[in-house]
Formats: structure tokens, C-alpha cells, sequence
């Protein structure tokens, strides 16, 4: 269908008066396809739904790519057709490769906002989480937390005094400051060795290092191999061939 010069200063019109599409295309009775063609050949575009909500996303704009804030906890965007967490971009523009699981982003200056080249470092999680642990603000921020736990529970024994039995004495400590000679570890360790003892296979050190595959020089790989065969030639045997 064939539209004149009237028929899409109409479509113009009515889609501007509405501020959408498909209700200019209902009120005048054609196709919602040409409706929107038409309108963009005119310079006309209306935001859908989807593109409203970015409005009011946070973003950032790395090398002309728009990445938009997410619950939870990061930036997405797409780069070339390709949808991506802005760390992966960072990783891959800084080592050429795609990031490998087990590493996060840290910022050198503690601005979560600056990604700029020389301002972010990639790390382990075990390392990010000692990393920050060490941090004074992060440690004040959990103890004004557990402190506000404490007071909504002391609220909550009040109403039901059976809850007491059930809370928590021990301070919020690490288990290194609760222990610091391990002595639970080796209490662990001498009471295992005790019922071993008397169940007949306890081992000293000394036999356990002899015993030992690294002992014997036998590496993983060796094992993994040795363990294949012995069910290679478990299977032969039962089909008779050995």
C-alpha cells in the first residue's frame, strides 16, 4: 500500500499527539510497521518501554559503549553486537583475552566509578576478600550492623523471653582471635588419632609419609592414568579378553 505526503503527515502528526505508534496507527487504521518506517524516515522516533526505563538507569560510557547499571551489583552493556559485564571489557581491552572465572576488579584509589586503566587491578576472590576485610570502613559497617541485630534481638527477647536460650553469647570475633594457639584443631587431631587407635588402623606421621603417592614420586596425572587403565582392564576381563 501506496501512502501520499498527507497520508504521513498524518502518521507524524497523530504519533507525536499521542506519543506513540501504535495508538496513531489504530486511529487512523493502517499498518503499524509503516506507521513506525514512516515516522522514521521523518526523524520521528518515540522511545519504547524499554528504552523509557534506561533513562533513568545509571550509566557509563567506556570507548562510545553505553554500560547501564544492574541490581545486582555491576555494568552491562553491549560492545559490537556482544553482551558484556564492563570488568570483561576492561580485562579483555587490557590483556586481549576473555576474563577467566575466579578474578574480580578491585580500584586502587577505592573510587568504584573510576575505570580507568591505570586505577584498576584484577585479583583473585580469595585475595579481594582479605583485601577487605582489611579495610576499616568495611569492618565499622559490620559491627554497626551486628550491633543493630543485637538491639532488634534484645527487642525481640523482651516479647518472647524463651528466645534468649537461643541467641548467640559469643562476641562477633574472628576464629584466629577466638583460638589463637589452634588448640581446637589439635584437640580435633589427638581424639582422632585416639579412636584410630583403637580401631586398629591409626598410622604415625612417619608411615603415613611412606605410604604417600607424592612420596613415591607419583604425580596426579600419573594416577589419574593409572586408574584408568585398571578400569580398562577391569572391563577387558569381564568381556574375556585378558
Amino acid at each position: 500500500m501506496r501512502f501520499t505526503e498527507s497520508d504521513i503527515d498524518k502518521m507524524v502528526f497523530m504519533a507525536k499527539k499521542f506519543g506513540s505508534y501504535r495508538r496513531a496507527a489504530k486511529e487512523l487504521g493502517f499498518n503499524y510497521q509503516s506507521v513506525i518506517d514512516h515516522c522514521h524516515e521523518r526523524g520521528l522516533h518515540i522511545p519504547g518501554p524499554h528504552e523509557k526505563c534506561k533513562q533513568h538507569m545509571k550509566k557509563k560510557i567506556v570507548d562510545e559503549f553505553v554500560f547501564y547499571w544492574e541490581k545486582k551489583g555491576y555494568y552491562r552493556g553491549s560492545v559490537n553486537g556482544e553482551r558484556m559485564t564492563l570488568p570483561n571489557y576492561i580485562y579483555r581491552k587490557i590483556f586481549g583475552t576473555e576474563k577467566p572465572k575466579g578474578l574480580t576488579i578491585i580500584f586502587k584509589d577505592g573510587d568504584h566509578e573510576n575505570y580507568s586503566l591505570d586505577n584498576v587491578d584484577f585479583v583473585t576472590v580469595s585475595e579481594f576478600m582479605s583485601i577487605r576485610h582489611q579495610d576499616e570502613e568495611y569492618y565499622n559497617k559490620n559491627v554497626k550492623m551486628l550491633e543493630e541485630l543485637r538491639k532488634k534481638n534484645r527487642q525481640l527477647e523482651e516479647e518472647k523471653p524463651w528466645l534468649k536460650n537461643r541467641r548467640c553469647k559469643r562476641s562477633w570475633v574472628t576464629r584466629r582471635q577466638r583460638d589463637p594457639d589452634n588448640m581446637s584443631a589439635k584437640k580435633g587431631a589427638a581424639t582422632k588419632a585416639v579412636n584410630a587407635a583403637k580401631k586398629g588402623f591409626f598410622f604415625t606421621p612417619e608411615a603415613r609419609q611412606r605410604m604417600s603417592a607424592a612420596h613415591k614420586g607419583i604425580t596426579k596425572p600419573m594416577r589419574g592414568a593409572m586408574i584408568r587403565q585398571r578400569e580398562k582392564d577391569a572391563i577387558a576381563r569381564k568381556m574375556g579378553m585378558l
